[in-house]
């Protein structure tokens, strides 16, 4: 189930963080985020503050609440990628190649 339907719906259930909602007990700390683009992005905004994907992160990081959190996203056409802040989330999700990027880690779901 996703975070915008409790939103839309004024859900009170605190299982509702982020965009995916699951009954696992394995993934309940993790809020996960997700976002979409038409338009691809470039190297140039994994590193700008002032990009795109900081827009995210910062959105992703408020709305986390203090729980761990990822943020996936795509552009049309284009493969999966994710941003976390903690190799544990990395290792939690079993991504076998994931590089660290200041204080994030980055990579590519295969």
């Amino acid at each position: 189930m996703s975070g915008a339907f409790s939103t839309i719906n004024k859900s009170e259930d605190k299982r509702f963080f982020g965009d995916v909602f699951t009954e696992s007990p394995e993934y309940h700390n993790l809020v996960v985020e997700c976002k979409k683009t038409k338009a691809p992005i470039n190297l140039y905004e994994l590193v700008s503050d002032k990009s795109r994907i900081a827009t995210w992160l910062e959105q992703t990081e408020n709305e986390s609440k203090g729980k761990e959190w990822v943020l996936i996203f795509s552009w049309n056409n284009g493969k999966i990628y994710y941003i976390c802040p903690k190799e544990e989330i990395v290792n939690q999700l079993k991504i076998k190649k994931s590089i660290k990027l200041d204080k994030y880690y980055f990579g590519l779901f295969e």
